[in-house]
């Protein structure tokens, strides 16, 4: 009897470990169904997002406001030379040089162009101070003239 009733109890111990694993198995699809669900609600949201009118308008900020310019300096995307040095290099009789190339004296830095648009954001408020603050910059865009050299014969920057 008592190896009778030590069978009975060890079936039944090894049911309820089975019903156990089988509860466990299920919560855990469960969870990684919801995961799932949230995941491509996430993705569906994002998506929404880049392709907002919102999210273009943010966008527009990084190439129309000065915060983005500063942005861009900072990361080393776009590298501001000073005029003084471009009129500089024409007295000389000196080309272009790459970028990499050219002293970094030349350069402004970040953290001078912060500190310009700041002062003159507390001289003449916001609007004001972009205003004066984009003329300080022109845009110089131009090709190689050769494999070797940007500005082959200073022909760029004569006309600069």
């Amino acid at each position: 009897r008592d190896a009778a009733t030590r069978i009975a109890n060890v079936a039944r111990g090894m049911a309820s470990r089975k019903e156990k694993a089988k509860r466990v198995f299920i919560r855990r699809q469960a969870i990684a169904a919801q995961r799932w669900r949230e995941h491509r609600a996430a993705l569906y949201m994002q998506d929404r997002y880049h392709h907002s009118l919102l999210f273009a308008k943010l966008r527009q900020r990084d190439y129309y406001e000065v915060d983005g310019l500063l942005r861009s300096v900072s990361s080393g995307a776009i590298a501001p030379i000073r005029g003084s040095y471009l009129a500089e290099c024409a007295e000389n009789g000196e080309k272009i040089l790459t970028r990499q190339d050219i002293p970094h004296r030349a350069y402004w830095r970040s953290s001078e162009l912060h500190a310009i648009y700041e002062g003159l954001k507390a001289k003449f408020g916001r609007a004001e101070a972009t205003r004066r603050f984009c003329r300080l910059f022109v845009a110089l865009s131009y090709r190689w003239l050769s494999s070797t050299e940007p500005d082959l014969d200073m022909f760029h920057l004569s006309r600069v």
